[in-house]
C-alpha cells in the first residue's frame, strides 16, 4: 500500500511569525494535532487545508505536544511566544508514492508521528501513527515503538 492510500487531506498549514496561542487556536477549530508551518512572505495567515503549498516553503511544524512541553510546562506565555522560536525544524516529509512501510520506517527511526505528504514538489496532505494503524494493522509493533518511546520521554522529563 502506499502512502497516499493512507494521507489526510486535513492538513492545515500557517505562517511562523503567528502566537503559539493562535496556532492552539487553529488546532482545536480544526481538531487536529499539527500544523505545518510555511514562511511569511509566501502566504499570510492560515490556509484552511494548504494543500498545494510548495514543499521547498515547508519551515517547520508544530505539535499538541510541542506546545505542551515547550510552553504550557515551561511556564512561557502562548500569546508572546511565536511559532518560529518553539516549531521543529527540518521537518521530514515523504512522497505520496512511497510505500507505508518507509512511512513507518521513517517514523521509528526518526521518532516522529507525523509526516507531511508531498506529491510532485507540492503538499498534498499528512500522514499520522494513527493513520497507518488504521490501515496497516500488522505495522503497529513498530509505531509502537515510537509511540512508547514519546510516552517515555514525557515521563522521563
Amino acid at each position: 500500500m502506499q502512502v497516499r492510500d493512507a494521507t489526510n487531506k486535513k492538513v492545515v498549514v500557517a505562517t511562523k511569525d503567528i502566537s503559539v496561542k493562535e496556532a492552539a487556536r487553529i488546532m482545536a477549530k480544526f481538531k487536529i494535532g499539527s500544523l505545518i508551518i510555511i514562511e511569511k512572505q509566501k502566504m499570510k495567515g492560515v490556509i484552511n487545508y494548504g494543500l498545494g503549498v510548495e514543499a521547498e516553503n515547508i519551515v517547520g511544524i508544530i505539535t499538541e505536544s510541542d506546545i505542551i512541553r515547550k510552553i504550557v510546562a515551561t511556564g512561557l506565555d502562548p500569546v508572546n511566544v511565536k511559532l518560529e522560536e518553539v516549531m521543529t525544524k527540518n521537518v521530514k516529509t515523504i512522497d505520496s508514492s512511497k510505500d507505508i512501510e518507509e512511512a513507518c520506517q521513517m517514523m521509528t527511526e526518526n521518532k516522529i508521528k507525523r509526516l507531511p505528504v508531498i506529491e510532485n514538489k507540492r503538499l498534498v496532505g499528512i500522514i499520522t501513527t494513527t493513520d497507518i494503524i488504521a490501515v496497516e494493522p500488522k505495522l503497529i509493533e513498530n509505531l509502537a515503538k515510537v509511540i512508547l518511546f514519546s510516552e517515555r520521554q514525557t515521563v522521563a522529563g
